[in-house]
């Protein structure tokens, strides 16, 4: 009987114990897929700015290839940048960005290309 009770308990340590691992991982993995979705974001915002403020009508940002170790898609529009990571989405507002331009375009990563003609900001993949 002390043997039935041992195993049972050592099974709910063991059992608790790797619960809890999954949870942590699973909140880290989640922080960082934010913060980098974050990332993406002002990298694509900080884009905006240098094409508006350029002569010329291209500015290529290097966007990262992955966030949260996963594939992503990341657009802008006239009232936000939106990085989408499976079923996550995270919309940040573009505030004044688009103001007095036409924004618009996405890209999956990696160095992706703003081009401005006339009063038109367009996003897309490559260089």
């Amino acid at each position: 009987m002390e043997a039935v009770l041992t195993v049972a308990i050592s099974v709910a340590i063991a059992l608790g114990t790797i619960t809890f691992f999954v949870d942590l991982r699973n909140t880290v993995e989640s922080s960082v897929t934010d913060r980098e979705a974050e990332l993406v974001q002002a990298q694509l915002r900080s884009g905006i700015n240098r094409v508006k403020l350029a002569d010329v009508g291209s500015v290529v940002v290097d966007l990262p290839e992955k966030v949260g170790g996963k594939d992503y898609t990341a657009s802008v529009s006239e009232d936000a940048v939106v990085v989408s990571v499976e079923s996550q989405r995270f919309r940040f507002s573009s505030g004044q960005l688009g103001e007095s331009y036409d924004l618009s375009g996405s890209t999956s990563g990696g160095p992706s290309t703003f081009s401005k003609v006339d009063d038109s900001i367009r996003l897309g993949a490559g260089r």
